[in-house]
């Protein structure tokens, strides 16, 4: 037992604790003069108890308990000395950690005894309560799948670590990790191999990364990592890259190999943000576009890329008050047959006259009104425009029986249950005859999602509606679909048209396409005409009909458009 005597006054207190000593072998005692001597001696030495008067020469005995009980962790006993003890003071002491308050008098073997018994037990389950602490901290911050840090925890000592980083003058690498095909990978194969696989990946990382960064799992498919002093691009480059390989290597899981990839996004402190939200956000948006990009890529954080999030979000954000707003208009582009010349058609195609971004090609919305799903509702406004026109054309004579609107549609409005009962509700409300509507596709989408669009398609051309493949011959895959599905247009992409007549082998080529598209007794619509000798070259080959900025840009004021119409009713090529 350890003892601390304070104020060597008391000298029936010194003489019992030299009995005591005979008692207990191992009993010390230390005698210090005032309180500054006792701080001293407890902030360097663990004593049992601390035996001292109420009144000191240099300080109060509650500020000196203050001062030291929270470096004592309930390991040391207070016991006050006084001649005058008054309830009031006893209960104040008590409350302030002061284990008794005795005279002189009651300062005996047994109340030793008996309060060093009861530290002894109160240190036991002071130490019981920290293990348990330390073992409820763990748990707290620990990921229980993967055995790294959870997003908790990380979000937490971001702040902190990047303090330090500051106070340190080294730089900072925030990296988030969205593991591509996840969710495939858990319907296909089941939960378990999908757990299975972030375990592993999990273990993959801590090898690639080094012990002081800081490995995280955010949950569902995410990962993130902080790591310290890779002071310059090309060693945070390197590193990425071998985050990268951790998840496009395969990885096996119950016999099956997989390789999922990872869109991977990093932001650098301070270069890319200034305090830890910040940061957070630029390594979400760099993540973002790296998915954006094509998957399994990763992206560093710029300005540019910011500045591009925050229009993509102004334009999603806004597509539908758009639409309620009537910002979007329909320009039409001619489209005019050969043997004789007339115009047969139109491509409608959408422009939107935002209120802050100015007008907006389809390139700059459509894309985010697809992976929003806001496509729907923008396209069937499409669809209505486009009936609802072409209605008041054939009224007026300004267009033939035959001419036919060409609708651009996305693979999210084919794949959507209710776009053929609200195509043919609309063709029903302007009555208007199936065959006066062409749907168009870009090849690419169509190949990449012909099992998902296949039976819309079919049911669409056996009622009579047109269905063509716009941009045909950039897809550089099977023409197999040709076959397979029932397409009656094939619109040949503009690229096969530049530089003709003068490129022999261009020549050949657009012939080639034109010839095989009508073996296969497909209409041949060629886009992308700007010449006479480029007209003239494709009714040389036999095309039905032509589109091109020979003809006509597509023209958004309808009175121009009808006017068009009626100009070349009777004109020759």
């Amino acid at each position: 037992m350890r003892v601390l005597l304070v104020n060597h006054f008391y000298q029936q207190a010194k003489a019992l604790l030299e009995q005591l000593s005979f008692d207990l072998k191992d009993t010390s005692i230390v005698v210090v003069n005032d309180g500054e001597q006792a701080i001293n001696h407890m902030t360097r030495t663990h004593f049992d108890i601390v035996i001292l008067p109420l009144v000191l020469p240099d300080l109060d005995i509650l500020t000196l308990v203050d001062m030291t009980q929270s470096k004592l962790a309930g390991g040391t006993a207070f016991i006050a000395v006084t001649e005058n003890v008054s309830d009031s003071l006893i209960n104040k002491c008590l409350t302030r950690g002061i284990d008794e308050i005795v005279s002189a008098e009651q300062l005996n073997k047994t109340l030793l005894y008996k309060v060093y018994a009861r530290t002894v037990s109160r240190l036991g389950l002071y130490q019981a309560l920290n293990m348990q602490s330390q073992d409820i901290k763990h748990v707290t911050r620990t990921d229980k799948l993967t055995g790294l840090k959870n997003r908790d925890f990380f979000l937490t000592s971001l702040k902190a670590l990047l303090q330090r980083a500051h106070r340190e003058q080294v730089k900072a690498s925030l990296i988030l990790i969205d593991v591509d095909n996840f969710k495939s990978c858990n319907d296909y194969y089941g939960h378990y191999v999908g757990d299975l696989y972030l375990q592993k990946a999990a273990k993959e990382l801590l090898k690639v990364c080094r012990d002081d960064d800081l490995v995280c799992y955010f949950g569902g498919d995410e990962f993130a990592i902080l790591a310290n002093d890779l002071d310059t691009g090309t060693a945070l480059f390197n590193f990425a890259n071998r985050l990268q390989k951790v998840f496009s290597s395969p990885i096996e899981c119950l016999g099956h190999k997989l390789e999922l990839g990872a869109s991977i996004g990093v932001a650098m402190f301070p270069d890319s943000a200034a305090d830890d939200k910040e940061l957070l956000k630029a390594a979400e948006i760099a993540m973002y576009k790296a998915k954006q990009a094509g998957k399994n890529k990763f992206y560093f954080y710029s300005k540019l890329l910011h500045e591009q999030l925050e229009e993509q979000l102004e334009v999603e954000n806004s597509l539908l008050d758009g639409i309620k707003n009537n910002e979007f208009r329909l320009f039409y582009q001619p489209q005019l047959a050969v043997n004789p010349t007339r115009v047969v058609g139109a491509e409608a195609l959408i422009r939107w006259y935002h209120p802050t971004l100015g007008l907006l090609s389809p390139d700059r919305f459509i894309p985010f009104a697809e992976t929003s799903g806001k496509i729907i509702q923008l396209g069937q406004w499409v669809i209505q425009q486009a009936c609802s026109q072409l209605v008041l054309w054939r009224r007026n004579n300004v267009v033939s029986e035959e001419f036919r609107v060409s609708i651009n549609i996305s693979a999210v409005q084919l794949a959507d249950e209710t776009f053929t009962d609200r195509f043919f509700d609309c063709l029903r409300q302007f009555s208007l005859p199936p065959n006066v509507i062409e749907l168009e596709i870009v090849e690419s989408v169509l190949i990449h999602d012909m099992e998902l669009v296949r039976n819309t398609i079919a049911e669409l051309v056996d009622a009579g509606v047109g269905f063509a493949v716009d941009d045909f011959g950039t897809g550089y895959s099977s023409l197999a679909y040709l076959r397979d599905l029932p397409v009656t247009t094939l619109k040949v992409d503009r690229s096969f048209v530049i530089g003709l007549p003068s490129d022999v082998k261009g020549c050949n080529l657009l012939k080639a396409l034109i010839s095989m598209a009508s073996s296969l007794e497909m209409n041949v619509v060629v886009e992308g005409v700007e010449t006479l000798e480029q007209a003239s070259l494709c009714e040389k080959y036999k095309a039905q009909v032509l589109q091109g900025y020979y003809f006509s840009k597509p023209i958004g004021d309808l009175t121009d458009f009808e006017s068009f119409c009626r100009s070349l009713q009777k004109s020759e090529l």
